[in-house]
């Protein structure tokens, strides 16, 4: 029975771990321990970790998305692919790259090459940045630029890449302050050197070609930067063709510095911009400034500010408070606009700041998105007798304007706006009526595309301060937006069977 027990006690053991470990020999100081040559008595040479000579000789390539209209790709060296599925406006890590001539280049899903840089003399360890490019009506093309190091220093050190194709050079200033541009005469496709700046005080500036307006930054952009020394700012889309608030509008790239394994970037667009119309009668001569929500402080818009102006700022993006202070005062009116980066809008005062309900002091903010030759309609009128129904004058006289349905107090027709003729009369009338009894000169100047404002009172004489009056606000494409206002005819007004709400 002991025998039996000391067999089987024998084989588990042989079953739960295999073979016992080998006993290593003692050391032979007779064997060389690192000589990678012969070895007397037949033995194999040992190599040590310094006999290594660590990866081979290779190029740190990435690359910038900067196409607008070009859908997402891969990014090649040498046919084989280094990154896949970028997409517009995306910066790539660094990808290793054999050196010596080698080009790179851009493919669509299907493998189809969308552009090729050409051949590149990529040294051992240097650092490249191919940017991926769209000019208007021509093909894609792909440059290459070497990344050189930056001076190194206690500031931050900012490169500025102009990736825009519609302007001839691109003038920007890195602080906001406009007073000395940081770069000047920036050519498409080329980069700035290095330039120093307080990451505190970086409010890139863009000013591309003939608009009035340039590309503002004001919200604080030091928080991004507490990791970093160095940032590339790449100027992409397409700046006169699209609108700011468009994805292919002119956009700003902040990359950060990358490693193999990740690149961050954020992209900026531009500071909203809002005009303001004072359309209301009741309200006084006023000074305007903003209050951003997350405090600071307040914005001067304007000293003076009457009924029938418009003014127009750049404003941070996010919701501010609009105050209007009349002479004299300590508190004023205050509406609020919430806005979003790369977009206009019209604020349109109405109301009387005296008073409580339905006809008390508001505004009625629109973003604009007008597509084509279009207007949006409002009625900002507080005293008209119900829903309002708007008529345009032909060759044959008065007709509806259908795509605009009865229109009450503080109604207005869709962001993206509605066909009329603008160098013909409007007029208005009560939704039961078929023609309209007030009515108003076509303008002296029609624009394509705008707001048309019904304010004032409609029972008011023609001659009064609060007079019922037609406010088109003429807002071009990239061009700076003005106002025209247009008084009733004469002869028109009130019907006899319309009278005047009760106070």
């Amino acid at each position: 029975m002991k025998a039996m027990l000391v067999a089987s006690l024998a084989l588990l053991l042989a079953a739960c771990d295999g073979e016992p470990p080998l006993i290593p020999p003692e050391e032979d100081a007779s064997v060389p321990q690192a000589d990678a040559g012969p070895v007397p008595d037949g033995g194999l040479p040992r190599v040590d970790s310094g006999v290594d000579g660590g990866p081979p000789p290779a190029a740190l390539v990435r690359l910038i998305h900067a196409a607008p209209g070009v859908p997402s790709v891969d990014f090649r060296a040498a046919e084989r692919i280094v990154s896949s599925d970028v997409y517009y406006r995306a910066a790539t890590p660094y990808a290793r790259v054999t050196v010596g001539e080698t080009a790179l280049t851009v493919t669509a899903e299907a493998g189809e090459t969308i552009a090729a840089s050409e051949p590149q003399p990529l040294e051992d360890g240097a650092r490249y940045l191919a940017i991926l490019m769209a000019p208007p009506a021509e093909e894609p093309r792909l440059i290459v630029l070497e990344e050189t190091a930056p001076p190194g220093g206690d500031l931050l050190s900012v490169r500025v890449v102009n990736a825009t194709h519609e302007t001839a050079s691109l003038d920007v200033d890195l602080d906001g302050s406009l007073r000395a541009l940081e770069v000047d005469d920036l050519a498409a496709g080329a980069a700035s050197d290095w330039i120093e700046v307080d990451p505190i005080a970086l409010r890139p500036v863009v000013l591309a070609g003939e608009g009035e307006a340039p590309f503002t930054i004001t919200q604080a952009v030091a928080p991004w930067l507490a990791e970093t020394d160095r940032v590339l700012v790449v100027a992409v889309g397409r700046p006169i063709e699209a609108q700011p608030s468009e994805v292919e509008g002119l956009s700003l790239l902040l990359v950060l510095e990358a490693t193999e394994d990740s690149s961050p970037a954020f992209i900026l667009r531009p500071d909203p911009r809002l005009a303001i119309l004072h359309s209301a009668p009741l309200l006084p001569v006023v000074s305007v400034s903003a209050n951003h929500a997350s405090g600071g402080d307040p914005i001067p818009l304007a000293d003076v500010f009457a009924y029938g102006e418009l003014i127009e700022a750049t404003l941070p993006p996010g919701q501010s408070y609009i105050s209007m202070l009349p002479e004299g005062e300590i508190f004023g009116p205050q509406v609020s606009a919430d806005l979003l980066a790369g977009h206009r809008y019209l604020m349109i005062t109405r109301g009387d700041p005296e008073v409580w309900g339905p006809g008390r002091f508001e505004a009625t903010v629109v973003r604009d998105a007008i597509e084509g030759s279009a207007f949006v309609i409002v009625n900002a009128s507080p005293d008209t007798p119900g829903a309002m129904r708007w008529y345009g004058e032909g060759a044959s006289g008065w007709a509806a304007i259908d795509a605009l349905p009865p229109m009450e107090y503080g109604g207005r027709s869709a962001a993206r706006g509605v066909a009329i003729d603008a160098a013909a009369r409007l007029g208005v009338a009560r939704e039961d009526r078929s023609a309209p009894n007030v009515y108003f000169e076509a303008p002296s100047a029609a624009g394509a595309r705008g707001f048309a404002v019904l304010a004032g009172s409609y029972f008011a004489a023609l001659d009064a301060p609060d007079a019922q009056a037609l406010f088109y606000v003429w807002a071009p494409e990239g061009g700076a937006w003005t106002v025209e206002r247009i008084a009733p005819s004469a002869g028109s007004g009130p019907l006899p069977d319309e009278t005047p709400p009760a106070p």
